[in-house]
């Protein structure tokens, strides 16, 4: 990735967002949070180089199922195995557990848009 990516993000509880959002400025990294998954659908033809997803959030799934063609990063809570294997299979390019993106959030990204 030789410019900054281009994150969209959508994490609708406010301190896991707050969070996302200070591992994105730490690792020089701007994302751009949606309220609702049809804002960011809209937003779609701007073609973000990666998509950061809460999976573990019924909304953000059903978001997965709308981002046929498009990376996406998607976490959840680490014991739920089988939101894991659903978001996979629903097209998420890497699903991690939540503290796994809370350490190694620039790295994830990197891989993810390379």
């Amino acid at each position: 990735m030789s410019q900054a990516a281009v994150l969209f993000a959508f994490v609708p509880d406010v301190m896991l967002r707050s969070r996302v959002d200070g591992l994105a400025r730490e690792a020089g990294l701007s994302a751009r949070f949606f309220p609702a998954a049809d804002a960011l659908v809209a937003a779609l033809p701007e073609r973000p180089d990666l998509v950061v997803l809460d999976v573990s959030d019924a909304r953000g799934m059903a978001l997965l199922e709308r981002l046929e063609g498009v990376r996406v990063l998607g976490f959840y809570a680490h014991t739920d195995d089988a939101t894991r294997t659903r978001a996979l299979a629903l097209g998420a390019r890497r699903v991690v557990p939540r503290s796994l993106l809370m350490k190694k959030f620039g790295d994830l990204v990197r891989e993810a848009t390379a």
